[in-house]
C-alpha cells in the first residue's frame, strides 16, 4: 500500500544526527512505517525526510499526534507529502525533462525538482515510461509557472544521476496520472516516450523526440485514393526550417497550434538523435496550413526566424503525384 496515495508523510526540521531507524521509530507511535528516508547531499543529512505508512490513516495520526514533537532535540514538522495531482495544472506549470539517466525513478526526479524544502512548489512528477524501461524522458509539475519557471532555469543542464538534463517549459495542462509507469498514463506522457496520437481543439498528438526516446514508428502511408472521391485532402503539412536545436516537438506544436489545430508534429532528428533544425506540423485542415504560412513564415521561435512553407509531399500529391 505504500504507493496509494495519502501515505506519505513530509518530515521536516529533522537534526542532522537522526538516523532512519531512529525516525522510523519515532514515526511508528502513529501506525505502521513501511519505509523511511532521510534526504542526503554529499553524504550529509538535507535536514527532511519522507516516511510511507501502511495506511492513510496512519499517515493522517501521525500529521496530528506527532507534528511539533521532539526527536533528537528539534521539534519536527509533518505533513502529507503532496502526491500526484489527477488533474490540470495551469498553463505553463509543468516542465519536460531529457536526457534522464536509465536509473532515474519518479521519486529521484520529484526530490532533485523540490531540492531542501516544499517551497519549490513541485506537486507531481513522473518518469515515462514504454515497455516498462525509462526512455529518458519525465515531467514534472509545480503549483504555479513561474515555480516551473525558476526550476527551469535553475535545473537546466545540471547533473542528476551522472547526466546532464535539459529541461523546457511544457504549456501541457492535459490530466495528470499516477507515476511508475501505471499503464493509463497522460497524453503528455505518452507523447513524451515517443507515441504519437491525433486529436482536436489544438489538443492534437505529436510524437516524442526526447535524446533517448524510445525508437519512433514510421508514419504510416496515406489512403489510396478513390477516383470518385474528389480531390484529395491534402496541402495541410508545413516544413518549418532554421529551427534551434533546442527547439523540441512540444515548442514547436505549442507554437502552431496558436493558428489552427494540429495533428500531428516532429522534429527532425539524424542517428545522433541531434535536431537537424527542421520539422513537419500537419493541420486539420489546408486552411489551417496556409494561415501557419501566412501567419509563422519569418516570425521567431526560441530566438531564431524559422521559415513556413508547403510540404513537399503534400505539393506533389496535390500536383498529381509529380516526383
Amino acid at each position: 500500500m505504500a504507493e496509494d496515495a495519502g501515505c506519505r508523510v513530509w518530515v521536516g526540521n529533522v537534526a542532522y544526527s537522526t538516523t532512519k531507524e531512529s525516525l522510523k521509530t519515532f514515526c511508528a507511535k502513529a501506525g505502521k512505517v513501511n519505509s523511511v528516508e532521510i534526504k542526503e547531499s554529499g553524504g550529509r543529512s538535507k535536514g527532511w525526510g519522507i516516511a510511507e505508512f501502511d495506511s492513510p490513516d496512519g499517515a493522517q495520526r501521525a500529521i496530528k499526534e506527532l507534528t511539533d514533537q521532539e526527536l533528537d532535540g528539534r521539534r519536527l514538522l509533518l505533513k502529507l507529502d503532496k502526491e500526484p495531482q489527477p488533474s490540470s495544472s495551469q498553463p505553463g506549470a509543468r516542465v519536460d525533462v531529457q536526457n534522464l539517466s536509465t536509473d532515474t525513478t519518479w521519486k529521484a526526479l520529484k526530490d532533485y525538482f523540490r531540492g531542501e524544502s516544499e517551497s519549490s512548489g513541485v506537486v507531481y512528477a513522473d518518469v515515462i515510461k514504454a515497455n516498462g524501461a525509462s526512455t529518458g524522458n519525465g515531467v514534472v509539475a509545480f503549483e504555479t509557472a513561474e515555480q516551473a519557471q525558476a526550476a527551469q532555469k535553475k535545473f537546466d543542464n545540471t547533473t542528476l544521476d551522472g547526466s546532464k538534463i535539459v529541461v523546457q517549459i511544457s504549456n501541457d495542462t492535459s490530466p495528470l496520472g499516477k507515476p511508475g509507469g501505471n499503464p493509463k498514463q497522460p497524453k503528455a506522457a505518452k507523447q513524451a516516450a515517443g507515441g504519437r496520437g491525433r486529436g482536436r481543439g489544438g489538443r492534437g498528438g505529436g510524437r516524442g523526440s526526447g535524446g533517448d526516446s524510445a525508437p519512433r514508428k514510421p508514419r504510416p502511408p496515406r489512403e489510396p485514393r478513390d477516383a470518385n472521391a474528389g480531390p484529395p485532402q491534402v496541402a495541410r503539412r508545413v516544413y518549418v526550417g532554421n529551427l534551434s536545436y533546442r527547439t523540441s516537438w512540444q515548442n514547436l506544436k505549442d507554437y502552431f497550434r496558436e493558428v489552427g489545430n494540429v495533428v500531428y508534429c516532429d522534429v527532425m532528428r539524424g542517428p545522433d538523435k541531434r535536431s537537424k533544425g527542421c520539422g513537419i506540423v500537419e493541420f486539420e485542415t489546408k486552411e489551417d496550413a496556409q494561415k501557419a504560412i501566412d501567419e509563422k513564415n519569418d516570425s521567431m521561435l526560441q530566438g531564431r526566424k524559422i521559415f513556413v512553407r508547403e510540404d513537399r509531399e503534400d505539393r506533389e500529391l496535390k500536383e498529381g503525384g509529380k516526383k
